[in-house]
């Protein structure tokens, strides 16, 4: 049972957090009877500095304690320092406004799901755009053992109790890892071990062979301490039998499945689309510093702009900014 399913909650509740989120967050998406989607859009606080809260709200229908309403908190994404279901303050107000954490009945259905995921993605899109304006800095930048740089990008969280969304993030994780140095890898064990006829060698031809020594320092690098992306590697790679053989001769299997590793190997009730102008970077656990002041519920997703869209954008602002080209960014 998640943090915001844990007391019961009066009907007045329910009702007062929509209004104050439809007030103050940043997107709100609202679900009708018929699986329609509305987009409540609160730009304009953001553009006018005003107080707004760093969220995106889902909220729908639902029958409670024999009243049916017509908007309830079904879903948050949150980003910057706020945090999904908890309580948001406004420090800097006087007198102080605070947001109180919300609750919820009920949890998003596998058609709403569906449905409403296309514009969580427009969104987190917006949202990374916006904040994108306000840097002095733009360049993507080289993380210590990336091999390139990357994209920088804009820090949500969303709450591991709404674990088809935690997947998700998992899964555009790995499509991004995996374009950004797993494939490399899957490549180069491939003709590591191409040679090799058999699935199983003794520990003694093992350690002779010069290709053996040369996969197991790729699965010992700094990447594959973290075990998701281990497991995505063993998942994907040709040759996986004489793979993990190799790794279990020298004591370098996986020998037990953390969290992110477990939810990300678990097979997908329903398939939903990619991220095509996002990049999704999730955080490991033991980073993040104040930003998991969440606690273990919440995990930390960075999201940037995939880079070809980036150049796109940019080629095209500059282009609006000489007054060359007038028509709407087609995005």
């Amino acid at each position: 049972m998640s943090i915001s399913e844990r007391r019961i909650v009066t009907l007045n509740k329910l009702k007062n957090d929509v209004q104050v989120l439809r007030k103050y967050a940043r997107f709100v998406l609202v679900l009708d009877e018929h699986g329609d989607v509305e987009v409540v859009d609160n730009e304009k606080l953001f553009s006018e500095g005003s107080l707004y809260a760093s969220l995106i709200v889902v909220v729908g229908p639902q029958e409670y304690q024999g009243e049916k309403l017509e908007e309830t908190v079904l879903l948050e994404i949150a980003y910057n320092r706020a945090r999904p279901y908890l309580r948001i303050q406004f420090k800097q107000e006087t007198p102080r406004i605070n947001i109180n954490a919300r609750q919820r009945v009920r949890r998003l259905e596998d058609e709403e799901i569906k449905r409403v995921y296309p514009y969580i993605l427009q969104c987190m899109r917006a949202i990374v755009l916006e904040r994108r304006m306000q840097w002095s800095v733009k360049e993507p930048w080289n993380r210590p053992g990336s091999g390139g740089n990357i994209e920088r990008g804009i820090r949500f969280s969303v709450h591991k109790s709404d674990e088809w969304l935690y997947r998700q993030m998992l899964v555009e994780h790995i499509r991004f890892v995996r374009e950004w140095y797993m494939r490399k890898h899957e490549y180069m064990i491939y003709k590591l071990l191409k040679r090799f006829r058999f699935m199983r060698y003794s520990h003694e031809q093992l350690v002779s062979y010069a290709g053996v020594q040369q996969v197991l320092r790729i699965f010992s690098g700094e990447a594959y301490t973290r075990t998701l992306h281990m497991v995505a590697l063993l998942s994907s790679v040709s040759r996986r039998a004489l793979v993990e053989s190799i790794l279990v001769t020298f004591g370098k299997e996986v020998k037990t499945l953390d969290q992110e590793a477990r939810v990300f190997l678990e097979p997908a009730p329903f398939s939903l689309e990619d991220m095509k102008d996002l990049r999704c970077y999730v955080l490991p656990e033991r980073t993040g510093g104040r930003w998991k002041q969440g606690g273990e519920a919440c995990a930390v997703v960075e999201i940037g702009l995939e880079r070809r869209f980036r150049q796109r954008y940019e080629m095209i602002s500059q282009l609006r900014e000489q007054e060359v080209y007038s028509d709407e960014i087609p995005f």
